[in-house]
């Protein structure tokens, strides 16, 4: 789910949230499948 910033100018903010949750939720899958 990767969404360049440049094409999607209009909704930057869509593309920063999957990022920031990203590695959130990449920590959490990590403890629950160790």
């Amino acid at each position: 789910m990767t969404v360049p910033v440049d094409d999607s100018g209009s909704r930057p903010t869509p593309s920063a949230v999957p990022d920031v949750l990203a590695p959130e939720l990449a920590v959490v899958f990590v403890g629950i499948n160790p």
